[in-house]
């Protein structure tokens, strides 16, 4: 969170590592089953996505995630 309340700080810092584990989820997709491709997003695209979502889900710059 910045000085201005916007929460953009915090969003920058997590949308290259989204982009990363997006990236990881597609190239594991050739190699696992489904259910271990479930796995592999709930342990890293989701927590990194939904880790104090509820602080900052509200905020005007949070479009850029869930774009993602």
């Amino acid at each position: 969170m910045d000085n201005t309340l916007s929460w953009k700080s915090h969003i920058d810092l997590i949308t290259p590592k989204l982009n990363q584990a997006y990236y990881i989820v597609r190239v594991v997709k050739l190699f696992l089953s489904q259910d271990s491709q479930k796995m592999v997003y709930y342990a890293y695209f989701h927590f990194i996505m939904t880790y104090r979502i509820i602080f900052w889900g509200d905020s005007s710059h949070s479009d850029n995630i869930f774009r993602l």
